[in-house]
């Protein structure tokens, strides 16, 4: 049996239970060299464990512990997560972490500070109506228009359609194609307006986009539509023919009047697109015995009384000046009613050649 000289040994050795190893003990002021098997000396050896000392199999504690980690390489299933409502751990500006709870709106999103926000004007990335949804919502009749949708109204009578309430939906917008033939009304709901008035007509060919300040409606844009603004009336009262007479002393050498059955209470009116705002309104026309007073007013709305055609004798190229207030852009009707006359005069005529302002 070969026997092993201590010095001999490497990191690489192995030793059988068998084997034999010369060792040297200390005996007085020198050593002798003794043989013992390894079997004997290992039990007679203690390893350190940092400053645990025997061996591994002995540390129980050591090992429970050990035991109790999971491997380096592991799974999870759904089931082992909690999907409860954790406000904890989201996402900031300083560390990763969960996404907030979703809102249940889809006007916000979820803004640099890790908050869902409502984005100003109620779009986001610079379109305006982003929250316009991409399909058209179609109206052929009365109903309630809802913040939030494009809509398009068609038809051939007219009809009224009712604004949804502002209140709730601050920064919404509402859009309407307008191809409906008849006379489309948009009414504000309940005393809410649309550029400060309640109701508002639109026409075929109209484009228009409306805005919630979460009081009232306001315009923010609008196409004229197929509407033209016209020199001479579009409309008049039934109990009379109009007709053009040729006034060769008059600017553009015509001026408009009834042919028979002149009344007092009959009008004239024309329709026109106009932007918000103020306007003086000038009427060319010329006086005469036979002519009578007219009222104007704008969608119902009275903006001068009393307009004095009557002269005892004919005055052509005469300009008669009203003040007038557009209440909203848009699609508006002026009306001129007769409404009395001079005492002096001997009929109910009116005499125009042109609407300007």
């Amino acid at each position: 049996m070969a026997i092993k000289e201590i010095n001999d040994l490497t990191e690489t050795t192995t030793l059988a239970d068998t084997s034999v190893l010369a060792v040297q003990i200390p005996s007085g002021s020198d050593f002798v060299t003794r043989k013992v098997k390894w079997s004997i000396l290992k039990s007679l050896l203690t390893f350190p464990w940092g400053s645990i000392s025997g061996t591994l199999a002995d540390q129980t504690d050591l090992q429970s512990a050990l035991n109790a980690k999971a491997a380096s390489s592991h799974t999870h299933t759904e089931s082992d997560l909690s999907l409860s409502d954790v406000t904890t751990k989201n996402a900031s500006t300083s560390m990763h972490g969960f996404t907030p709870k979703l809102p249940n709106d889809s006007a916000k999103y979820l803004d640099g500070t890790g908050a869902w926000s409502t984005p100003a004007g109620g779009g986001g990335g610079g379109d305006y109506l982003s929250t316009l949804v991409n399909s058209e919502v179609s109206i052929t009749g009365a109903t309630t228009a809802n913040w939030g949708r494009q809509h398009v109204v068609t038809g051939s009578t007219d009809y009224t359609i009712t604004l949804q309430a502002c209140s709730g939906n601050t920064g919404k917008f509402m859009s309407f194609r307008i191809l409906n033939t008849g006379v489309t009304t948009l009414d504000g709901n309940s005393s809410e307006t649309i550029d400060g008035v309640t109701t508002m007509a639109c026409y075929q060919g109209q484009n228009i986009t409306l805005y919630c300040d979460g009081t009232n409606a306001h315009v923010i844009n609008l196409k004229a539509g197929n509407l033209q603004q016209w020199f001479t009336p579009l409309q008049f009262a039934s109990n009379f023919t109009k007709k053009y007479t040729v006034r060769t002393s008059q600017p553009y050498n015509f001026a408009m009047e009834q042919s028979s059955g002149a009344a007092d209470g009959d009008w004239i009116s024309v329709m026109f697109f106009a932007n918000k705002g103020t306007y003086t309104v000038s009427i060319l026309g010329f006086t005469a015995g036979s002519c009578a007073k007219q009222d104007w007013s704008l969608n119902g709305v009275n903006q001068t009384t009393g307009q004095d055609w009557y002269s005892s004798s004919t005055v052509y190229n005469v300009v008669k000046t009203f003040t007038m207030t557009v209440p909203y852009t848009g699609v508006h009707t002026l009306k001129s009613t007769i409404n009395g006359r001079n005492a002096s005069a001997s009929g109910w005529d009116f005499e125009i050649t042109a609407i300007a302002f």
